[in-house]
């Protein structure tokens, strides 16, 4: 996962390339995800488009909804895998509404950390 916090200013293409390179030298398996807060540049979006990566671009508003529509999109073409989820440091402020996993907050939310377990299951 890379952060980004912009101002002002959207993501360019040299940050997706190097983001790309690194996620490159990762097992097949990684996907990776480009956050920030302030959007991309149409030339950083037909960079990820183009180069095939396994790079979801998002913002701070829609990190959840990314990562779970991105692992419901892997559950349904890998069988046999046993996960696990592991949320850290959930803090809630504000006034928003968020639904994490069937979970519905009311609130601003801050997540300190989103990790998932993979193992394969043969049987």
């Amino acid at each position: 996962m890379q952060l980004k916090y912009k101002s002002n200013g959207n993501v360019d293409p040299e940050e997706i390339r190097g983001f790309n390179h690194a996620l490159l030298k990762q097992a097949d398996e990684v996907q990776g995800f480009f956050v920030t807060t302030n959007g991309y540049s149409q030339r950083a979006q037909n960079e990820v488009t183009n180069s095939k990566s396994r790079m979801v671009l998002c913002t701070d508003k829609d990190i959840i909804d990314s990562v779970f529509s991105t692992f419901k999109k892997f559950k349904q073409t890998k069988h046999n895998l046993v996960n696990k989820y592991r949320i850290k440091n959930v803090e809630l402020d504000g006034v928003n509404n968020l639904n994490l996993f069937g979970i519905k907050f009311k609130g601003k939310c801050k997540i300190g950390s989103i990790g998932f377990s993979k193992r394969f299951n043969p049987y």
